[in-house]
């Protein structure tokens, strides 16, 4: 059987990553701190032609959903979009922080992405799941300090947060594409492409318990 042809990328965050796979991962990535809406096609031209593929040689596409940057999941989710219902793709998605948690060897790994001011984007997976949360990173970790698991901190520039947690393993997440397509393999993307905006849903949730508390 033919070794399906995955292109992915992640956009949500400074990194812009793509990753062709076809038995094999291969990755490009690039960094930027002003968006990313003039380096994915280039980085994904450059990618293909690499390889010696074009776009009809691919069979799905899948892409990060988010959390993370507001603008970098448009770019990445109305690109997808486009390529898919051009070149007839198949396209998927997955959340953001699910596809970091993937080649890192601990009992508890827990993918981070810095939300500003002292928050974060965060969820736990293995031994310990945590659902995706945005908060104060000091009562995200409170309620990892009581596990006995081994447990990994896995993101990009997050040494703010390791004065907070010293006695923690941090590490860097490896290719963010990668992490997309492996999600993807693993059975955790959907085909519903919906960005994943964490922050929206705890403001909302914060106004319906503070609506609740002011009618006691």
């Amino acid at each position: 059987m033919q070794e399906e042809k995955i292109l992915a990328f992640d956009t949500v965050s400074s990194v812009c990553s793509l990753c062709i796979y076809d038995g094999d991962f291969h990755n490009f990535e690039t960094t930027s701190n002003f968006g990313h809406a003039s380096e994915l096609m280039p980085l994904m031209d450059r990618a293909l032609t690499e390889l010696g593929y074009g776009l009809e040689d691919m069979d799905t596409l899948v892409l990060g959903l988010g959390p993370g940057s507001f603008t970098g999941i448009r770019i990445g989710l109305s690109t997808a979009l486009g390529l898919a219902r051009g070149a007839g793709l198949a396209c998927y998605g997955v959340n953001s922080l699910r596809s970091r948690s993937y080649g890192h060897k601990a009992d508890i790994v827990v993918p981070l992405m810095d939300a500003r001011r002292g928050n974060v984007y965060g969820a736990a997976y293995g031994a310990y799941k945590k659902e995706p949360f945005n908060g104060e990173f000091a009562v995200f970790l409170q309620s990892l300090k009581e596990r006995d698991e081994e447990l990994v901190f896995v993101g990009e520039k997050l040494d703010a947060f390791k004065e907070q947690a010293p006695s923690f393993s941090f590490k860097d997440p490896g290719p963010l594409a990668q992490g997309v397509i492996q999600a993807y393999l693993d059975g955790q993307a959907q085909e519903e492409l919906v960005p994943i905006y964490l922050r929206e849903v705890e403001a909302k949730r914060r106004l319906e318990e503070k609506n609740a508390n002011s009618g006691n």
